[in-house]
């Protein structure tokens, strides 16, 4: 029994120290392959970069760096980071690794709320490798008292700690690498939802035979809303305090961080945040809710992402007051 004992411990010694080499030598986003393949070309251009984007495909797919830096009032030289199914919890992890590599003069981070775990997701790469403690922290309280996902949470968590599926990312991710498309150095990290339609068209198939409905859908979502008696959740809080304690480390790191609303986000007006960019309402921003300008149901397309950035940088310049600051460096 003893000697059971002792090369159980031996065993269990040797893959906690195998499994701590193997972190320290991959790199902090492994699991999240396409922020991976846009980090080999930031690598390139780091030097001339000033400026980032990060969120999920709402950012990725429609914020074109050199379209929000030809209408901002400032010389910006930006690069989208974003990617996609990237919620929240996540974004936070990649951005405060990114920052604490590399330096910006100002980073935006879109804020809403997709933090669920579904069940095909468990026991992956992608799902456990931000689960450190501190997103723990703010997954729980994002859980609120869902039993299911505190459960999720804290199973990944665990996973992370014991270094799960990275052995097989090892032999992978250099792959990886070497399969990105070069024209990302160009689009500085936008990916256009035109190019992922192998004939290149400006509207997935489905969504353009089904005009009338999609067009009647859209005139709903541009709906101006009252928010004067919204109440924040338990999630709302969550996010609320998380954002604050972005913004305190991006301060840290001389980086100005600002927060990106999409239109008719109750978010804008509840959250309170400082540096925050909205998109704005309905009425304000009608291009977002044209059915031309659209993809699919979720994504714009190319024409719709070059209106989408312009109205982001014209939002940017918006915001008062013109701090010094934002003098680019």
């Amino acid at each position: 029994m003893k000697k059971f004992l002792t090369k159980t411990t031996l065993v269990i010694l040797a893959y906690i120290i195998l499994m701590f080499v193997v972190r320290s030598l991959l790199p902090y986003y492994l699991g999240n392959e396409q922020f991976l393949r846009k980090m080999y070309y930031y690598d390139k251009a780091s030097d001339n970069i000033n400026t980032v984007f990060i969120g999920n495909s709402l950012i990725n797919r429609h914020v074109i760096p050199a379209v929000f830096d030809a209408n901002t009032d400032l010389s910006t030289y930006s690069y989208n980071i974003a990617a996609d199914a990237t919620n929240i919890m996540e974004r936070s992890y990649l951005l405060e690794h990114f920052l604490g590599k590399y330096e910006v003069d100002r980073a935006f981070m879109l804020v809403n709320h997709s933090l669920e775990i579904r069940e095909p997701n468990l026991h992956t790469l992608r799902l456990v490798y931000y689960h450190d403690w501190k997103r723990l922290k703010f997954s729980l309280k994002y859980a609120d008292k869902n039993v299911q996902q505190i459960k999720y949470h804290l199973m990944s968590f665990m996973e992370n700690q014991f270094g799960m599926f990275r052995l097989r990312a090892l032999t992978n991710y250099k792959q990886s690498i070497k399969t990105t498309p070069p024209d990302m150095i160009r689009t500085r990290g936008f990916l256009a939802m035109d190019n992922e339609d192998h004939k290149k068209r400006p509207q997935a198939p489905g969504y353009a035979r089904n005009e009338k409905k999609h067009t009647k859908t859209l005139k709903k979502a541009k709906r101006i809303k009252d928010y004067t008696n919204y109440e924040l959740t338990r999630k709302d809080l969550a996010i609320i305090e998380e954002c604050n304690r972005l913004k305190k480390l991006a301060e840290v790191k001389d980086t100005e961080l600002y927060f990106v609303f999409l239109p008719n986000s109750p978010g804008y007006y509840t959250y309170n945040l400082e540096n925050r960019v909205y998109l704005g309402d309905g009425n304000e921003f009608p291009e977002f809710f044209e059915f031309e300008n659209r993809f699919n149901r979720g994504h714009l397309n190319r024409e719709g992402a070059k209106i989408f950035s312009e109205r982001l940088a014209q939002a940017f310049n918006e915001i008062p007051p013109y701090k010094a600051s934002r003098i680019s460096r």
